[in-house]
């Protein structure tokens, strides 16, 4: 019979080369309590290691998730900056239209009021 060193308990050796080795000289209840705390240990780290590496991702995904924002804001706003410019251009095209139209109008009002009082004879056209 083996005495534990961790309890100080009796036991009967099931295997000479773990007994062999001093590190394993406990019984089977100490022995098997230790593998279960070190199993355990080991499955902590995995998840705690794991959770690290699930927040690392996440943070990357709010990096990209913010720089994706960013580019639509700026793509939105160069849309927008594209269609106001257009449409005022487009705007101030009919306006200086409209206005040369009128300005013509007048133009030819004045010119044939000035060739009435001159009392030129305008040339018809045809033959």
């Amino acid at each position: 019979m083996m005495k534990c060193e961790v309890c100080g308990k009796s036991y009967k050796p099931k295997s000479l080369t773990r007994e062999s080795n001093s590190n394993f000289r406990k019984c089977d209840e100490c022995y098997y309590s230790k593998k279960a705390q070190t199993g355990l240990a080991k499955a902590n780290r995995k998840s705690q290691t794991e959770f690290m590496r699930l927040e690392r991702r996440i943070e990357k995904l709010e990096k990209a998730n913010e720089m994706l924002e960013t580019i639509i804001e700026s793509m939105v706003n160069d849309q927008v900056n594209t269609y106001i410019q257009n449409t005022l251009k487009s705007a101030i095209k009919k306006a200086t239209d409209d206005r040369l139209k009128t300005l013509q109008a007048q133009i030819i009002s004045v010119n044939n009021k000035v060739v009435k009082i001159m009392g030129f004879e305008l040339p018809k056209g045809g033959d």
